[in-house]
């Protein structure tokens, strides 16, 4: 018995595993199944003719805004035995993680035993008040969109080439797509192939320079999309 998982899943996901099945034997009747942290969590009945059997088994990953671990397991129950193979576990996280502009973190990679998992790579927000627009800064400090002289970008980008303008930032390339301030719903999105890491700051400001109050922030919700490494482990039975 051998199974594929996947190093890391999007929580709130479907997962399917591909379980192998080899028989030397004449055929037999068992109850392929899928464990995940000890309980099944999906099972087929098959028939396993000589040579090698495939089958697919689901698992809904749980719905967390968090980061989590579990350990999956296949297993074949036969009239007279029991196979199972070693354990893998699998990393469960947020494609999508949607913060107030108030509380906004520094953005940082997922790292498990050495390896990267996930970093960001995708930074947007909107908002509807007419009377506000938005200002983004950079971890150094320059203002990436507002209506300040310094800032880099004053208005829409959809006059450019695919909507997008381009900006150096450290030794990354910024991909930035921004509606302007005269848009019914302002929106921006940040990207780059580079993760888009350190403390970003993402507030609101009347044409005045004004800043809201605390609560218009707070109701802001900046998301960030994260791009995942995931990488398949083949795990066996004993």
């Amino acid at each position: 018995l051998e199974m594929d998982v996947p190093t890391i899943v999007p929580t709130g996901s479907t997962m399917r595993s591909d379980l192998y099945i080899k028989n030397d034997n004449l055929p037999s009747y068992g109850i392929v199944s899928l464990v995940v942290d000890g309980k099944i969590v999906s099972k087929k009945a098959q028939l396993f003719d000589q040579g090698q059997t495939k089958i697919t088994l689901e698992w809904n990953v749980p719905s967390d805004k968090v980061y989590s671990s579990h350990d999956l397991q296949g297993r074949v129950d036969l009239y007279d035995k029991t196979i199972i193979t070693k354990s893998s576990v699998v990393h469960s996280y947020p494609r999508t993680i949607a913060v107030s502009a108030y509380d906004l973190k520094s953005l940082e990679l997922l790292v498990k035993n050495d390896k990267v998992l996930a970093d960001p790579a995708l930074i947007y927000a909107s908002d509807s008040n007419e009377n506000l627009r938005f200002k983004v800064i950079d971890p150094q400090g320059q203002c990436i969109i507002g209506k300040s002289n310094e800032c880099l970008i004053k208005d829409s980008t959809r006059a450019n080439r695919g909507g997008l303008v381009s900006i150096n930032y450290e030794d990354q390339i910024l991909r930035v797509r921004y509606s302007g301030p005269d848009n019914p719903l302002e929106r921006f999105s940040i990207t780059s192939i580079d993760p888009l890491t350190e403390k970003w700051t993402v507030t609101l400001e009347t044409n005045a320079g004004i800043s809201p109050d605390v609560h218009i922030l707070q109701d802001t919700y900046v998301k960030v999309k994260y791009r995942f490494h995931s990488e398949t482990v083949t795990v066996k039975s004993e």
